[in-house]
């Protein structure tokens, strides 16, 4: 059954104002280091056939892409899925207010290849900590028995940019992964020479040219990296529709992929 972090209690009338003292010094500490729900729904059968994780955009959730992935849950009952959440950070385009997020945004406007969060320095940290997160998840997967070659991780948007990150960066190769209306941060870049994620590996880039918050240019850029470096690259081109309406035939066309991969096991 899914799991997620519980609620604090209540603290007691007499130690409020202190708590809600202590509370607010520490505030900017919880939001950017606490650690967000995992939704985890193992496989039914066993033993599980491949394990699947899925990482949500700017300001999504984990329980959003549950629930529009139920069905395929249900029709691959030998899979396990995973879907992290990101924590709350305050967004440094958006003044400070709180977003899910993987890491920081600087530019309020679209990303696009040479764009300040198309070069993130990652100068916080944050996408080196979610990228240690998901590392965590996937070793989680191997030692509850599936092997890396059983494996997929599956990104849109920033999360899209995470999955890349974390598959290019790890030192084992995947069954494969999958960026949707995402890009390849600075990190990603600098690894895909040596990355077993690249060379040889499976992977399928989706976007669409008109996407109005990543550019189209990101894919283009991100599908000639992947095949100089050896990549087996599908490359998903949806026409004509924005970045929110291009993640259902993304998804579409991501669950067509990682059948293709793993196999159907609704038969």
């Amino acid at each position: 059954m899914p799991l997620t972090r519980p609620r604090d209690r209540a603290p007691p009338a007499a130690k409020r104002p202190k708590r809600a003292a202590a509370a607010a010094a520490s505030q900017a500490w919880r939001h950017e280091f606490e650690e967000a729900p995992l939704l985890v729904f193992p496989s039914l059968v066993r033993p599980a056939t491949a394990g699947i994780i899925c990482l949500h955009g700017l300001a999504d959730s984990p329980e959003a892409w549950a629930r529009v992935l139920e069905d395929a849950r249900a029709r691959h009952p030998s899979w396990s899925w995973m879907f992290p959440g990101a924590p709350e950070r305050p967004i440094t385009a958006f003044e400070g207010k709180l977003h899910a997020a993987w890491g920081d945004f600087d530019d309020e406007g679209i990303v696009r290849v040479g764009s300040a969060d198309y070069e993130s320095s990652d100068r916080r940290g944050w996408y080196a900590a979610s990228a240690a997160r998901v590392h965590r998840a996937v070793c989680d997967l191997v030692d509850s028995g599936i092997p890396y070659e059983r494996i997929a991780l599956v990104g849109a948007s920033q999360g899209g940019a995470l999955a890349a990150h974390v598959a290019l960066t790890l030192r084992e190769r995947l069954g494969g992964w999958v960026i949707m209306s995402g890009w390849l941060l600075p990190e990603a870049r600098l690894a895909l020479p040596r990355s077993p994620n690249a060379r040889g590996a499976r992977v399928l880039v989706c976007h669409s040219t008109a996407d109005d918050e990543v550019e189209f240019g990101c894919a283009r850029e991100c599908v000639q990296l992947l095949q100089k470096a050896g990549a087996r690259v599908e490359f998903e081109v949806i026409e004509g529709q924005s970045h929110a309406n291009a993640e259902a035939p993304a998804r579409r066309r991501m669950l067509a992929f990682l059948d293709d991969i793993f196999g159907d096991d609704t038969a």
